[in-house]
């Protein structure tokens, strides 16, 4: 059946998630769908859509607004080419509210394209509510629609929108599709003042989790764990500077690598011609390659530091 999420609306997801999906993967996804719709494979650019639709409540991150509005648009496409105008309508006012500056592929989509002007000139509904109820997110959480931090509980009317919500360490908590403003009554409280934005989010997106103020832990007494359990000592043994500084080196490797695969990711969305997408989207996978082997170096490494001695095996770091 064509493209089921259309009939996921006001409930949250009933299967767990086996795996969770990450904006790189979604990125992937819609460089295939772009690939599909260049070779007019209809069919294959719905199964890729569909498969994408069901996984989208599994990420493991709020979803980035521009990845989504892509997402969206290629909704709307694939209603528009089954004949299901008003589909197509509600889902381009998704991609136009997620992102409005998305820009479109002129060499396939010039701008008189009927599908263009549809998507530019549909009205955006109004905004609806649940009455006298306000958000209510975990503890130091936040619930998003679409990319989108919510402070209330309002959306457009009908509009399809991806919620998420997020807990104050920014661990995925529930995710599910959704139109309008049918949140389920378990995200909802009689309380209709306006939440406060978790720490981690900096008005367009996550920041690092780096960046989390630091807590204040009680120290252990000294000879003790933080249980209470005496602590045996040992004589000194000397420090493996070696290993330390080579797993380090690969750490740090291995972390920069993923972030210039992020950003590789992310700019798959900006991408206007099927060659370009194709390319930054195998440098995006090179990319991560070498990030794992790179962590897969850093572990191999600090197990080196486990060193047979005298009275048996000890653990240098």
């Amino acid at each position: 059946m064509l493209l089921l999420v259309a009939a996921m609306t006001a409930q949250a997801q009933t299967e767990t998630c086996s795996q969770t999906f990450s904006r790189l993967q979604l990125a992937l996804t819609i460089g295939q769908v772009t690939d599909a719709l260049a070779d007019q494979d209809l069919p294959d650019a719905r199964e890729r859509l569909n498969e994408a639709a069901d996984r989208l409540p599994c990420m493991d991150e709020v979803v980035d607004r521009t990845l989504y509005a892509k997402f969206a648009r290629y909704m709307a496409m694939a209603f528009y080419f089954a004949d299901d105008v008003a589909a197509a309508k509600r889902w381009g006012v998704s991609s136009r509210l997620a992102d409005p500056e998305l820009s479109w592929d002129e060499e396939q989509y010039p701008p008189g394209h009927p599908l263009r002007a549809m998507i530019r000139d549909t009205e955006v509904p109004a905004m609806e509510s649940a009455d006298g109820q306000g958000l209510a997110p975990p503890r130091g959480g936040g619930v998003f629609m679409s990319g989108s931090l919510l402070q209330t509980p309002e959306a457009p009317t009908g509009i399809p929108g991806l919620i998420q919500v997020f807990d104050v360490d920014q661990r995925p908590v529930d995710g599910w599709w959704q139109e309008g403003s049918l949140f389920p009554a378990d995200v909802l409280t009689p309380r209709p003042k306006p939440i406060e934005a978790p720490w981690w989010w900096k008005g367009d997106g996550p920041t690092s989790a780096l960046a989390r103020p630091k807590l204040d832990v009680t120290q252990p007494h000294e000879g003790t764990g933080q249980g209470g359990r005496r602590i045996r000592k040992t004589r000194d043994r000397p420090v493996p500077v070696a290993p330390i500084a080579g797993t380090g080196a690969l750490l740090v490797t291995s972390g920069v690598t993923y972030l210039l695969a992020d950003n590789a990711a992310r700019s798959l969305p900006d991408q206007t011609s099927a060659e370009a997408l194709a390319s930054t989207r195998t440098r995006a996978n090179l990319l991560v390659l070498a990030s794992g082997l790179s962590l897969a170096g850093a572990i191999g490494v600090g197990v080196g530091g486990v060193v047979f001695q005298g009275n048996g095996v000890t653990i240098r770091f």
